[in-house]
């Protein structure tokens, strides 16, 4: 049970699930290449400057900074669940 009154619930991700993901997100990012290719080093770089501050404002504003702590994984982020569940050397 949860202490806030809720229920909890634990979720193992399958390794077909984690294939699924794995492939989402290199199409995503093979997208974003193609998007930003013909960016300069500048305007990539301010880009980069500004989705970072607005990630950051997101985590201020809403309480949640990043890294987050391993037993406070969002379950709805593919990434972190991937990185929550990865086996680590």
């Amino acid at each position: 049970m949860d202490p806030a009154g809720g229920v909890a619930r634990k979720f193992r991700i399958t390794e077909g699930s984690l294939r699924l993901l794995t492939e989402q997100r290199e199409g995503i990012v093979t997208g974003l290449s193609t998007v930003v290719a013909d960016w300069t080093p500048e305007r990539l770089g301010r880009f980069i400057a500004d989705l970072r501050q607005l990630n950051t404002d997101i985590e201020r504003i809403t309480g949640r900074p990043w890294p987050r702590k391993a037993n406070d994984v969002d379950h709805t982020d593919p990434s972190a669940v991937r990185a929550a569940t990865a086996d680590h050397d």
